[in-house]
């Protein structure tokens, strides 16, 4: 089932972990301050994924620190290039891209 995040988009489910209740502001404030919709919804998967991975990872709202979120986007940067086709890693190999510069 569906979750509204406002009017225009929807997560494909509701946001769990603990910041899932403040996603929806979070995305309220977004609009308050002209955030383009594309913007917005990057903005908020971004706070789904911290959301959840946070739940994972068993850390609570008020164990947060400054250092998680450098920790999140590391483990996704990482789970994503796991994710990568073999010739997909080989086209974002930094060395394959010099070969073909001119």
């Amino acid at each position: 089932m569906k979750y509204f995040i406002n009017d225009d988009f929807a997560l494909s489910r509701s946001p769990e972990g603990p910041v899932a209740s403040y996603i929806v502001p979070f995305a309220e404030w977004l609009g308050d301050r002209g955030y383009g919709l594309v913007s917005m919804r990057n903005q908020v998967l971004l706070a789904a994924g911290f959301s959840k991975w946070l739940g994972q990872k068993g850390i609570e709202l008020s164990d947060i620190s400054g250092d998680h979120p450098g920790r999140y986007l590391l483990d996704r940067a990482v789970k994503r290039s796991e994710d990568l086709t073999p010739w997909a890693k080989r086209r974002t190999d930094p060395l394959m891209v010099l070969r073909f510069r001119w």
